[in-house]
């Protein structure tokens, strides 16, 4: 019975990278010092725009992209913090069919400070979960929504 399979590995022929090779080389290159220096500043910032691309399309969504609503809990609003925040923003949230259960709207979503939205999560009266609104205008809108109501 073969134990190798057929498989046969060639042994070592040198070192993978030898100094005394790149400094021969680098003597041929001394006389194009400054377009490889160039060339190496090109490389970088074209490496840095690859990164700054996907970058930007994550700060448009989740930075800028906030025109939907936040639900929001009540029933584990524990801590004195929260009545406090509570107190603030309650008469702007939106109840929802469940009791203690709420939206905040986007409105009062982008009106709202960094720390405060912190601070709503910390005090669990908000969640992560986002939800759009959809306030018809038309008789059309309206008949489509009485036709298809939402989940």
């Amino acid at each position: 019975m073969y134990t190798d399979f057929g498989y046969m590995e060639e042994g070592k022929l040198g070192k993978p990278y030898d100094l005394k090779l790149m400094a021969r080389l680098g003597g041929f290159l001394k006389p194009y010092w400054k377009l490889m220096g160039l060339s190496l500043v090109f490389v970088l910032i074209m490496a840095g725009l690859d990164l700054i691309i996907p970058y930007l399309t994550k700060e448009a969504i989740d930075r800028y992209n906030r025109c939907c609503g936040k639900r929001s809990c009540l029933k584990r609003r524990r801590l004195a913090g929260g009545t406090a925040l509570w107190n603030q923003y309650g008469e702007k949230f939106i109840a929802g069919k469940e009791k203690g259960k709420f939206l905040l709207p986007p409105e009062t979503l982008q009106s709202m400070d960094r720390k405060e939205m912190v601070l709503f999560q910390k005090y669990d009266l908000l969640t992560e979960a986002r939800y759009y609104l959809f306030v018809p205008k038309t008789p059309e809108e309206e008949s489509l929504l009485k036709k298809y109501p939402p989940c």
